[in-house]
């Protein structure tokens, strides 16, 4: 995959902690999980203490498909058992990654 530039992958996480719409938020932890080193994706991961939303908290558990090994499986220690919808989420990730 391309490199991209931390300030890009800086800026999705500024999103992140905005008051906007939580499908935006979403798409950015999915970016920031994907294009962000190691050191970002462990910033997506904290994030699961301070957010309450388990569609956010879904799209944190997506996005651990494309994080480090041990950030992944972290995550999904996490979250899969907390709600069904999450257990699922946490399968296909288990899955695909």
């Amino acid at each position: 995959m391309k490199e991209v530039d931390d300030i890009v992958v800086a800026s999705l996480l500024k999103i992140c902690t905005e008051n906007i719409d939580d499908s935006v938020k979403a798409m950015a932890f999915i970016a920031v999980a994907k294009l962000g080193d190691v050191d970002r994706q462990k910033t997506v991961a904290d994030a699961i203490g301070k957010i309450h939303s388990i569609y956010l908290r879904g799209a944190i558990l997506f996005s651990a498909r494309y994080m480090h090994k041990a950030v992944r499986k972290n995550v999904i220690d996490l979250l899969e058992n907390t709600d069904p919808m999450l257990s699922m989420i946490a399968k296909s990730v288990k899955k695909h990654a």
